[in-house]
């Protein structure tokens, strides 16, 4: 039952859950989320098809690939995964949430017909306190908690949060059972256990099992993984000789220098200016300046 790439795999998860077709399985796994949180369930989902993550979309290397959906009640739903740490999860949520809140009015309509927009972040890293597996936001009122302006509804689901959890509580829990199954984190008896006591886990291991023996589906999702690792490879690399370097400079020159050997050892991995400004807190003026220095 081990795979070879994960389910978390943009490529994968996007064939699974954001494929017309798919709905309950969507459906599925979205109200297990909502459970987690005593959130009303979702009655009927659609997906609306969007990007598909190709062979020649490769060369945006931090291209962000999402399901898109609405709920019978007219809500719009987001669900994004992300590998990569670009630092600045938070922000960037916010952004994407408003351009898909504002998307659904035109020209001289009334905003009543704004719809609530949900977003799922599934992230492959930290961002948050690593106590925390899947956090919830929704603006409430100072005066009264009960009070919401409930059109804005964000969560994040941290899966190393997850995996590090020693007791996972899939037996009962709806949401730990999905990620049990989704991350791989039990051995195989549990994992089968899993799959024999949810009908809609089981469907997806079918369409995983079918996935993985399509021989191009397989080599596009093994791209995607090897990607993934190459990206983090080389930002950890630039991270680790920046920290050295900067030790071997003295302390005393501060984290200024820090940053400096950080951002060169980012721009000899290949890192862009934008996600080098993201990682090290330099101006773009200053990572120019630094990538002009190197080419000399």
């Amino acid at each position: 039952m081990k795979w070879k790439v994960s389910p978390f795999n943009d490529f994968i998860f996007k064939k699974l859950f954001g494929t017309v077709g798919n709905e309950e399985l969507l459906k599925a796994f979205l109200n297990a989320v909502m459970k987690d949180k005593n959130l009303p369930l979702i009655e009927e989902v659609t997906i609306i098809e969007k990007l598909e993550l190709e062979k020649n979309h490769f060369e945006e290397k931090l291209g962000i690939i999402d399901v898109h959906a609405k709920t019978d009640k007219g809500e719009v739903i987001n669900i994004e995964v992300q590998l990569c740490n670009e630092y600045n999860i938070d922000k960037r949520t916010l952004f994407y949430w408003s351009k898909l809140y504002s998307s659904n009015i035109k020209k001289g309509q009334n905003y009543e017909v704004l719809p609530k927009v949900i977003t799922i972040n599934i992230l492959n890293f930290n961002y948050y306190h690593e106590k925390w597996v899947h956090l919830f936001f929704t603006p409430t009122a100072d005066v009264d908690s009960n009070l919401k302006m409930n059109e804005l509804e964000v969560h994040f689901i941290q899966l190393p949060a997850f995996r590090k959890r020693h007791e996972k509580n899939f037996k009962t829990h709806e949401l730990e059972r999905w990620l049990t199954f989704l991350t791989q984190s039990a051995n195989e008896e549990e994992l089968e256990e899993i799959v024999a006591m949810d009908q809609e886990i089981f469907k997806v291991y079918e369409e995983i099992k079918h996935l993985l023996s399509d021989e191009e589906v397989l080599a596009v999702a093994e791209a995607r993984e090897k990607q993934f690792l190459d990206y983090n490879s080389a930002i950890n690399h630039a991270e680790a000789r920046g920290r050295q370097e900067g030790v071997e400079l003295g302390i005393e020159q501060g984290e200024f220098n820090k940053s400096i050997e950080i951002a060169k050892n980012s721009i000899e991995n290949g890192l862009d200016d934008e996600l080098i400004v993201k990682i090290t807190g330099l101006s773009i003026e200053e990572i120019k300046r630094l990538r002009n220095e190197l080419n000399k």
